[in-house]
């Protein structure tokens, strides 16, 4: 799937056949189960100023459902990978995330 977004006026190309997925969730083989027929991956589009964009691919298997992208902040992408047990180390947050996740607080918010 490609999505053309803009930021800071620069016209960016979101592809997830060609960005790096970050995390993949389960899908289901059989068409007559519903399990796993919907599912979000993360991804990373590397840009050319040395930055990063993280987004979401929200996927469906139903044909009359379509699948859409959303962007997400650095933080939230860190949430998003953080509770499926994931780190990346080229997050600047990912450090303090499982610092506290080690110390045993599961929610954020509670600071």
């Amino acid at each position: 799937m490609k999505q053309v977004i803009i930021i800071n006026g620069k016209k960016k190309i979101l592809n997830t056949d060609r960005d790096a997925r970050l995390f993949s969730a389960p899908r289901s083989d059989e068409q007559e189960s519903v399990a796993w027929q919907r599912g979000k991956d993360i991804y990373y589009h590397r840009t050319g100023e040395g930055q990063g964009i993280y987004y979401l691919h929200k996927w469906t298997l139903f044909p009359n459902e379509t699948d859409s992208v959303v962007v997400l902040p650095d933080r939230q992408a860190e949430r998003f990978l953080g509770e499926r047990g994931l780190e990346c180390t080229d997050m600047p947050g990912m450090k303090a995330y499982s610092t506290l996740k080690n110390w045993g607080y599961g929610v954020l918010e509670e600071f």
